[in-house]
């Protein structure tokens, strides 16, 4: 977690060029996913948080 902590602090300020430069970025992009690792690095312009319940992920605002 500390080392995934310290990559995103790294690179938060490009996201998107360092997830595309990466090896599984560039492995999404030639199987035709590039809009998912730019829908990835969207940062903080959501509100909703995935929580895991009864086998299934929820808005997690609408549980609170």
């Amino acid at each position: 977690a500390e080392v995934a902590v310290a990559t995103f602090q790294a690179f938060q300020e490009d996201l998107l060029g360092y997830l595309k430069k990466c090896s599984s970025g560039k492995e999404l992009i030639e199987k035709g996913f590039e809009s998912d690792v730019e829908l990835s690095a969207a940062y903080n312009v959501s509100d909703c948080v995935p929580f895991f319940t009864d086998n299934a992920y929820v808005n997690y605002t609408a549980q609170a």
